[in-house]
This record gives C-alpha cells, sequence and structure tokens, in this order.
C-alpha cells in the first residue's frame, strides 16, 4: 500500500496480479484500486507509475493516471479514473524487468542530490549520506515527507526511514535519520557487512516522486549480483514494505506482490 498526502483520508493502494509470466513481444497489464477515489478536490487524479530496476534508482512512467514522462517510449500507457486503474506494457522487452508500484501523490516539483557517491568502509565504522533538495520538503500539513530506503543484493527494496527520523519496524537503531527543511541525513553507526547496498531518499511531500541520482552505494565484501526481476509493489507514508522477488527464467518477466507495510 501506498500514501501520500494528496488525497484525503488513508487511502489503501491494491496491485493484481501477484505473478506474471511472459514472453518478450507480449503485453502485460498490471492492476491498481485504491480504497477511495483519488480525484482531488482541484479536479486532478494524482495516480502515477513508477518502476524500479535491479541496481538502478527508482523512474517514474506514468503522471496524473495517463501522462508518459518525457524519455518513456509509448509502450507504456495508463488508464482509468476513480478508483481503478491499469499500466499497460505492449510489446514486452527483457529491460522491463523491475519493480513496478502505483502511488498516489501531491503537486509540485523538486531536484535532489545525495552524497557521496560511493562508501568505501569498515566494519565497525560509521557512515553518513547526505541528502540535499532544491526546495523545502515541510508539507501544508506540517510533515515533512523524507524518506530512506536501502536495496540489497538479491533483495527487494527496504524502508528504513520515514518521514526524517523514524525508524521502520525491524530497522535496527544503529540507523538515525536527521535533517529539516531542505537537508538531510541517515547516518549508520557501527557499520555491519550486510549494510551493503544501494541507498536512496525520496520524498513524498511534491509531484512528480524525485529519482535520486547518483545513489549512494556501500562498498564491503562479498556483494552478490542482483538478479533481473519484474515484481509489483507499493507502501504506506510510513514505510516501503517488503517485496517477494522472482527471478526471471530465461525469457519469462515475472512479478510478485508488495506485502502490505504497517501503517
Amino acid at each position: 500500500m501506498l500514501w501520500i498526502p494528496g488525497s484525503t483520508g488513508d487511502v489503501v493502494m491494491t496491485q493484481t496480479p501477484h505473478t506474471l509470466s511472459i514472453t518478450p513481444g507480449e503485453s502485460a497489464s498490471i492492476s491498481c484500486r485504491a480504497s477511495k477515489s483519488l480525484v482531488h478536490s482541484n479536479g486532478n487524479t494524482y495516480l502515477h507509475w513508477m518502476v524500479h530496476k535491479p541496481g538502478q534508482a527508482p523512474r517514474g512512467l506514468i503522471y496524473l493516471v495517463s501522462n508518459r514522462y518525457s524519455d518513456i517510449p509509448d509502450r507504456f500507457s495508463g488508464s482509468g479514473a476513480g478508483t481503478d486503474f491499469t499500466l499497460r506494457i505492449s510489446r514486452v522487452e527483457p529491460e522491463d524487468a523491475g519493480i513496478y508500484c502505483c502511488w498516489q501523490g501531491s503537486t509540485g516539483d523538486v531536484v535532489m542530490t545525495q552524497t557521496p557517491h560511493t562508501l568505501s568502509i569498515t566494519p565497525g565504522e560509521s557512515a553518513s549520506i547526505s541528502y540535499r533538495a532544491s526546495q523545502s520538503l515541510v508539507h501544508s500539513d506540517g510533515n515533512t515527507y523524507l524518506n530512506w530506503m536501502v536495496h540489497k543484493p538479491g533483495q527487494a527494496p527496504r524502508g528504513l526511514i520515514y518521514k526524517i527520523s523514524n525508524r521502520n519496524s525491524g530497522i535496527p537503531d544503529r540507523f538515525s535519520g536527521s535533517g529539516a527543511g531542505t537537508d538531510f541525513t541517515l547516518r549508520i553507526s557501527k557499520l555491519e557487512p550486510e549494510d551493503a547496498g544501494i541507498y536512496y531518499c525520496w520524498q513524498g511531500t511534491h509531484f512528480p516522486p524525485t529519482v535520486i541520482q547518483p545513489r549512494t552505494q556501500t562498498s564491503l565484501p562479498g556483494e552478490a549480483q542482483l538478479p533481473s526481476v519484474l515484481c509489483l509493489g507499493s507502501s504506506t507514508a510510513e514505510s516501503l514494505s517488503p517485496c517477494e522477488r522472482k527471478r526471471l527464467k530465461n525469457s519469462e518477466v515475472q512479478s510478485a506482490a508488495m506485502a502490505s507495510a504497517q501503517a
């Protein structure tokens, strides 16, 4: 599920199907149903689609139901209204493997910068990753929807920190977030080998969702090659939930649904 300010009340987002086995050249459709209408008081419907490909930062595909981002091929199309929406991929290609998410959000625009690009660290040391936004991320409701997540080799992306400094359930207190306005920091104390991964910050205050480039990748021994996957997923305002991952088998493109995150 995913809730980001823009439509009133908590909105539960459900994606189907859970699994897709597709041969390149065929078409694929992913459905997204909201628990209430996503039509905003200004008349717009802030329903968007994004993809997170293995080893890359998240990328926007469709915004406002059916509008493609400028660099997205016309094989991708979005449709729907009210509570029911669909992402369609015609002539699926192997490069389409990734984690696909529908989400609903608010308006605006923001550019983000994350540093450093790469961290080479020894277990037991501390690490800090900085993030700067081009404008304040304080929402009109008083909250700051700045979040951190990590993509570890061979695993689904996992939420670490939400709303600047709140740890997601199951995240050890070695991870902490701080900051305000436009400047934020993720700190990892007493680094462990299992912390190796690609770290992202993302914001849910302004639309469209920002893609951090570059993301920060920790360099620790024993990192595995990321598999190619196609996975359906979502999150809540508080957290980005885990997602079952399925390895591609030959030319099959598979997807798995994200488990619900605790609100």
